[in-house]
């Protein structure tokens, strides 16, 4: 009998150990950074420290639709611009007074009027507009009902009319949901192309990592990190150097190095994006124009 309990306890101990070990396995298994190749991290905009895709959104992207500190204007500015938007249907000066009711600019802040005419500037193809649709969608504010795929569509009819932030926000989403991989790198390499540093840093990130259906390629990855850091991005200058030593030789980064010094980013069409503050002040309700008048309605 003594023989069977010792048996029994034996067979015990041995089955405690295989799920340990199993346990243990599964654990390794899933921790940051094991196995092969670590994974991407999906982070949000504040984390720039390490290797992770920058996705947007949050208070950066907010800001363009916030209600700020009350700016008063010229008397009559307001109502000129109500007039040309409503009565001519200018796409710009229903751009501008859509900014001006989200911002509190010479009017009292008013989420359903400002969204109500940045839609009718949206209607009419105005890049600009429709960006600032997408915040809009992407936030559930001027009247638009929260709505990321609706905000996908918008900030894509802007990227294609070539707006530069709504490239990179577009990407970004495309990033969030995994889309076609084609796709995501045209966006990124479109809004890269014009300076954006975000989207130099993904494609940087996603070419060394080869992941999201990115062909693996150092010297690409190591070309976009270089240029964002040599415009003060200080993450990439940083994640630049760690991969420096991925490169097949010293001849090939100091050839990047010099690529990347010299690349100079193309000029997006102005009119797909707009100075905020000059539009602004081009109709007499810029920071250069105000008075002490009571904001109007």
């Amino acid at each position: 009998m003594d023989g069977w309990r010792a048996i029994s306890v034996l067979i015990r101990v041995g089955c405690v150990a295989v799920i340990f070990a199993a346990l243990t396995i599964f654990t390794i298994r899933h921790l940051p950074g094991a196995g092969s190749a670590p994974s991407i991290n999906v982070g949000d905009s504040g984390s720039h420290h390490g290797e992770v895709l920058r996705l947007g959104g949050g208070a950066d992207l907010e800001m363009n639709i916030a209600c700020g500190e009350r700016r008063d204007v010229p008397e009559g500015a307001i109502a000129h611009l109500q007039s040309r938007a409503k009565e001519d249907g200018d796409k710009e000066a229903q751009f501008i007074l859509g900014l001006a009711y989200l911002r509190g600019i010479g009017v009292r802040c008013d989420q359903h009027e400002g969204g109500s005419n940045i839609e009718a500037a949206a209607d009419q193809r105005y890049p600009a507009a429709q960006f600032i649709l997408g915040v809009l969608q992407e936030f559930g504010k001027g009247g638009e009902r929260k709505d990321l795929e609706a905000a996908e569509v918008s900030f894509r009819d802007a990227a294609r009319g070539g707006n530069v932030a709504a490239m990179s926000r577009y990407a970004q989403l495309l990033l969030m949901r995994e889309a076609d991989h084609a796709e995501i790198e045209l966006w990124l390499r479109r809004a890269a192309d014009y300076g954006d540093s975000d989207s130099q840093f993904n494609l940087g990130l996603l070419y060394w990592r080869g992941e999201f259906g990115f062909r693996r390629s150092v010297e690409d990855a190591f070309f976009w990190l270089t240029v964002a850091g040599l415009y003060e991005d200080q993450a990439a200058a940083r994640l630049a150097n760690k991969i420096s030593g991925d490169l097949d030789s010293e001849d090939d980064e100091k050839q990047i190095r010099s690529d990347a010094k010299h690349w100079t980013a193309a000029t997006p069409k102005p009119e797909a994006n707009p100075d905020f503050e000059k539009l602004m002040n081009a109709v007499g309700i810029g920071s250069d124009s105000s008075d002490d008048s009571e904001p109007q309605s």
